[in-house]
C-alpha cells in the first residue's frame, strides 16, 4: 500500500445542538493506492493568490501546487487534481466541497500577506493586465454562517481549513457536500474516504480537544457522521461548556538553525520548561549566537555550538559557540536538573576554556577530548575539563544520572589514558596493525573535579564506544563497534560470534565496577551499535545499522527479514537485552531501501522510541502518522527522510511510526523524551522543503549547497491493548498505557461505531450492544480521557470488562483510538491502532 500526504486537510467539527460555543475542529487527508498517491507535496507554505480579474472564474483566491490546485470561492472550495497516463493523456478529477446553506456573499479576506507579488500580463489589451497581485498564507470566510468563520490555510504542501464558531452560534446547519465525488465511506480506522475518479482522499479520524476561556484544555472524542453518499458532518461524544474545539496536528514545532556554512546538529536533549537543547558543529561565522552568550566570537575553524530553544520553538533562549582559536567538534549532550547543558567533544585549540578545580586543565595531545558544563542561560561555564592521554582520544557520547554523575564514552589509542584503581581493565588492548585503540568509559563527579571510574573496554584490534547510559544505581550500559575477535564477550551472551565488523553492548555493574555482561550484536558482514538506553526494569535497548542478512532476530519479533537496499544493503535493528545480556527481543526495522537507526530512548513503560533515516519508500508507518510518505529529491529520484518509530514493549509491533522531512533529505542524530509524550529529534538537512512550522525561530534554509541544523518536537500518544479473546459473546477489556504523569487524564468512556453508525457509550459488563451487526465490517472504539482523572504511577488505565455482542461476525476488525491530556500545558496526545479481529 502506498499512502501520502495529499493536498487537503479538512478541518471541521460538530458540537451538540444545544451547546453552542467557540469551536475549531480539523483533520488531515491522504491518498491511498491510487493515482492520487503520486501527488506528493513538498512541505512548504502555500501561497494564496487573490483573483483580481486575471482569471475568468468565480474563485476569489487560487492556490496551486504541483499536480493540484484549489479554488477558494464563495460557499465552496474546489479541488482539482490531474495526472498524465501512460498514453500521455491528462487524467484528472474535480471535487467541490460545498458548505450547504452558507451565506453566498460571505466576505473572503486574505490574511498574513506574504512577500512578493504576481503580475499577469495576458493578451495585447493592457487594460486587462493585472499587476502587483498580492499573495497570502491564508484566507478567511467571514460569517460563512451566522457567528461562524472558515479559515483556509496552507501548511506542509497541503490545504487545511478550520471552522471557528462563536459562543452563541448554532452549528446545526454546518454540513459539507462533496460534489464530483463517487461516494463517501468510513474505513477501518474510522477515517472518512472521499472516492473520486482519480483515487481516494482519506481524512483520518479527528483528534479533538476543548479549549476553555481560562486556557484549560480537555480532549474530546470526535468522529465522522455520514448523512448520505455525498454529505457528511462531525459528531462529538461529549458536551463541554463554553469551549473551543481544536485538533492536534502531531507536530508541535520544527525549526532550522544555521546560516550558509555546514551547520550540523549532533545531539539533542530536553530541558526544564519543555525547552529543547541542540548541540553540534557550526561551520561558519554567521551561525546565530545570542546577546550575552558565553562565546559569540568565531575562531579559525569550525566551532562547537550549544543552543537552547523555548517550548514553542519560536525563541532561542541562548545560542553560543564553545571553543578556542582553532577548531572543535561536539558530539554529546545531556542536561542537569536546572537546565545546564553538559557536553563533550574534541578540540584542536590550545586556548580551549577550562575552569579552576577541573580534573585536567592541561592539553597533551594533538586533539583533546573535553567535557564542559554550561549554566542554564548559556552565559558562563560551571565547569570544564579535558580527558585525554598522549595519543588520540575521541568522544562518543555523554550521559548523566539522578545523582549527578557524568559518564563519557568513546575511543582512545593512548596507552596512558587515565584509568582508576577500580577499573574493569586498565591496559590498552589494541595491538592491531592500524592501532585505532580501545573503547573507554569514564565517570566524573558532578563538578568535573575527579574521576570516579575510568576503564578501557576492548580486544586486540579496533574498538570504540558510540553511546552510553547510566542509571540511578550507577550501572553503566555502553555500545559501539569492534573487529576484535577477543572482545571480552561474557559466557552465555546473546551473541558470541564476530562478523567482519560487529556491534557490541556491554554493561558495567555500579556496585562492583565489574563487567556484568558483554555481547556482540552481529551477523556475518558489518554492524554498529549507534545508541543504547536503560529501560525502567533494568533491561537495555540498543539500536544501530546492519548489513547482514543473518543478523540474529528472535521469534515473534516485528520483522525477521533483512530488507536492505541494493547498493550497500543496510537495515536498522532494535534489540532488547535483559540485565544478564540475553535477548528479550531482536528485530529488523526498515523497508526495501537503505535504513539506519541513530538514537533510542525508552519511556516509563519500557517501550523503545527510535529515530533514524531511510531511503525506503515502504518504511513501515502507522495510520494517522504525521507524514506517511518519503519525500523525493525530485520525481523519480528517490529521497532520504528521518523516521520516528515507537515499538510495543515486546518488540512485536509498531505503535506509532512516521516519516519526517522534505525533499532535500534529513538525517537525525539525536532523540530525547520530554513531558506529555513529547519527543525531540534533531540533525542536519540540506536545501529546501524542511517542514518548519509557522512561527518557528528559523523557517528558511541557508542554501542548497550547505547543511543546516534542525530540531523538531512531535507528540506520541498512548499505547492501547486488548485484554481477552475477541470473539462474539466474550468478555474483554481495553487497556491504555501512557507516560506516568500525574497530570494526564485516563480512560473515562469507550465509544463504539460500526460502519459509520454514530458513536455511543459502550455498555458495561454483561450488556449487549443494541444494534444489528449483519452488515458490519469494523468495530471502532474511541477512548476518551476524563478531565478530573489521572493515571496511576504505572501509567496504566483499564476499561471495565465488557461483553461483546453475540451477533458480531467472524473477521470483524477491531480498531481503537486513545487520547491523553496534560492539564499543565493543555497538550493532547493520541494514538490509533488495530487491535485484532473477531474470531470463532
Amino acid at each position: 500500500m502506498l499512502a501520502t500526504t495529499l493536498l487537503l486537510a479538512l478541518h471541521a467539527c460538530a458540537l451538540p445542538d444545544d451547546e453552542p460555543r467557540d469551536a475549531v475542529c480539523s483533520t488531515k487527508a491522504a491518498a491511498e493506492e491510487s493515482a492520487l498517491a503520486g501527488i506528493a507535496t513538498a512541505r512548504q507554505t502555500l501561497r494564496f493568490v487573490r483573483n483580481d480579474g486575471q482569471w475568468d472564474i468565480p474563485a476569489r483566491f487560487v492556490v496551486e501546487h504541483g499536480a493540484w490546485a484549489a479554488r477558494i470561492a464563495p460557499g465552496s472550495i474546489g479541488i482539482q487534481a490531474h495526472e498524465p497516463n501512460v498514453g500521455g493523456r491528462l487524467r484528472g478529477a474535480f471535487v467541490r466541497l460545498v458548505f450547504e446553506g452558507a451565506a453566498p456573499q460571505a466576505p473572503l479576506v486574505g490574511e498574513d500577506r506574504l512577500p512578493g507579488v504576481h503580475h499577469y500580463l495576458i493578451g495585447r489589451d493592457e487594460s486587462s493586465w493585472q499587476r502587483n497581485v498580492p499573495l497570502f498564507s491564508r484566507v478567511r470566510y467571514e460569517g460563512l454562517y451566522p457567528g461562524i468563520d472558515l479559515l483556509v490555510r496552507g501548511q506542509d504542501g497541503h490545504l487545511e481549513y478550520d471552522v471557528i464558531v462563536d459562543a452563541e452560534a448554532d452549528l446545526r446547519p454546518f454540513v459539507i457536500r462533496c460534489e464530483g465525488s463517487e461516494g463517501l465511506t468510513l474505513d477501518r480506522d474510522g477515517a472518512l474516504i472521499i472516492h473520486t475518479s482519480l483515487g481516494d482522499l482519506r481524512q483520518p479520524l479527528p483528534i479533538t480537544w476543548a479549549e476553555y476561556p481560562d486556557g484549560r484544555r480537555e480532549p474530546l472524542p470526535c468522529r465522522y457522521r455520514l448523512i448520505d453518499e455525498q454529505r457528511y458532518a462531525f459528531v462529538l461524544g461529549r458536551r463541554p461548556d463554553k469551549s473551543r474545539i481544536v485538533i492536534d496536528p502531531g507536530l508541535i514545532w520544527a525549526s532550522l538553525l544555521g546560516d550558509r556554512g555546514h551547520d550540523l546538529a549532533k545531539a539533542v536533549a530536553s530541558g526544564p520548561g519543555r525547552s529543547v537543547f541542540l548541540a553540534g558543529q557550526a561551520g561558519g561565522r554567521l551561525f546565530p549566537t545570542t546577546p550575552g552568550a558565553y562565546d559569540s566570537v568565531w575562531g579559525a575553524g569550525a566551532k562547537a555550538f550549544v543552543s537552547r530553544f523555548d517550548a514553542t520553538g519560536s525563541t532561542l533562549i541562548y545560542s553560543t559557540f564553545l571553543g578556542g582559536q582553532a577548531g572543535e567538534d561536539l558530539v554529546g549532550l545531556c542536561v542537569d536538573d536546572n537546565g545546564g547543558a553538559i557536553v563533550t567533544g574534541y578540540t584542536q585549540s590550545v586556548d580551549f576554556p577550562t575552569t579552576p578545580g577541573a580534573y585536567d586543565r592541561t592539553r597533551t595531545g594533538d586533539r583533546a577530548l573535553f567535557v564542559t558544563h554550561l549554566n542554564p542561560t548559556g552565559t558562563a561555564l560551571i565547569a570544564s575539563t579535558f580527558l585525554e592521554g598522549s595519543g588520540s582520544d575521541f568522544p562518543g557520547a555523554i550521559a548523566r544520572n539522578e545523582a549527578g554523575l557524568i559518564t563519557v564514552v568513546g575511543g582512545t589509542n593512548s596507552t596512558d589514558f587515565p584509568t582508576t584503581a577500580n577499573a574493569y581493565d586498565r591496559t590498552l588492548n589494541d595491538v592491531g596493525p592500524f592501532f585505532l585503540g580501545d573503547a573507554f568509559v569514564s565517570v566524573f563527579s558532578p563538578d568535573l573535579s575527579s574521576l570516579q571510574y575510568s576503564s578501557f573496554v576492548g580486544g586486540s584490534h579496533s574498538d570504540a564506544a558510540a553511546s552510553v547510559d547510566i542509571d540511578s544505581f550507577g550501572n553503566i550500559i555502553l555500545g559501539g563497534g569492534t573487529n576484535s575477535a577477543n572482545f571480552p564477550i561474557t559466557p552465555g551472551a546473546f551473541d558470541s560470534t564476530l562478523g567482519q565488523f560487529s556491534g557490541w553492548v556491554a554493561r558495567i555493574d555500579g556496585l562492583s565496577s565489574s563487567l556484568r555482561f558483554a555481547t556482540f550484536l552481529s551477523g556475518s558482514v558489518e554492524e554498529t551499535v549507534r545508541s543504547v538506553a536503560f529501560s525502567p526494569d533494568g533491561s537495555t535497548i540498543a539500536v544501530g545499522v546492519t548489513e547482514s542478512a543473518d543478523f540474529p532476530t528472535t521469534s515473534g519479533a516485528l520483522d525477521r527479514s533483512f530488507d536492505g537496499g541494493p547498493s550497500l544493503g543496510r537495515d536498522g535493528f532494535v534489540v532488547s537485552l535483559n540485565p544478564d545480556g540475553n535477548a528479550i527481543y531482536s528485530t529488523f526495522l526498515g523497508g526495501s531501501g537503505e535504513d539506519e537507526l541513530h538514537a533510542v530512548a525508552v519511556d516509563a513503560l519500557g517501550t523503545a522510541i527510535v529515530t533514524g533515516d531511510t531511503k525506503s519508500m515502504d518504511f513501515p508507518v502507522s495510520p494517522g502518522a504525521f507524514q506517511t510518505d518519503l519525500v523525493e529529491f525530485s520525481p523519480g529520484a528517490g529521497g532520504q527522510d528521518s523516521v520516528l518509530t515507537r515499538l510495543s514493549s515486546d518488540g512485536s509491533r509498531i505503535v506509532y511510526s512516521t516519516y519526517f522531512g522534505g525533499e532535500a533529505g534529513e538525517i537525525p542524530e539525536g532523540l530525547a523524551l520530554g513531558p506529555d509524550h513529547r519527543v525531540a529529534i534533531g540533525g542536519r538537512t540540506r536545501g529546501s522543503g524542511f517542514p518548519a512550522t509557522e512561527g518557528a525561530w528559523d523557517t528558511r534554509p541557508s542554501a542548497d549547497v550547505s547543511f543546516d541544523a534542525w530540531a523538531a518536537v512531535l507528540t506520541l500518544g498512548p499505547h492501547v491493548m486488548l485484554d481477552g479473546v475477541p470473539k462474539a459473546g466474550a468478555s474483554v477489556r481495553f487497556i491504555v498505557e501512557s507516560a506516568p504523569l500525574a497530570t494526564v487524564g485516563h480512560v473515562a468512556q469507550v465509544l463504539w461505531s460500526c460502519s459509520g453508525t454514530q458513536g455511543i457509550p459502550l455498555p458495561t459488563t454483561s450488556e449487549q450492544l443494541p444494534l444489528s451487526f449483519d452488515a458490519c465490517t469494523q468495530l471502532s472504539l474511541s477512548f476518551a480521557p476524563l478531565l478530573r482523572s489521572v493515571l496511576d504511577a504505572t501509567g496504566r488505565a483499564e476499561t471495565p470488562w465488557i461483553t461483546l455482542p453475540n451477533q458480531l461476525p467472524v473477521g470483524l476488525s477491531i480498531h481503537a483510538a486513545a487520547f491523553s491530556w496534560d492539564s499543565s500545558t493543555g497538550q493532547i496526545s493520541s494514538v490509533s491502532c488495530p487491535l485484532g479481529f473477531i474470531t470463532q
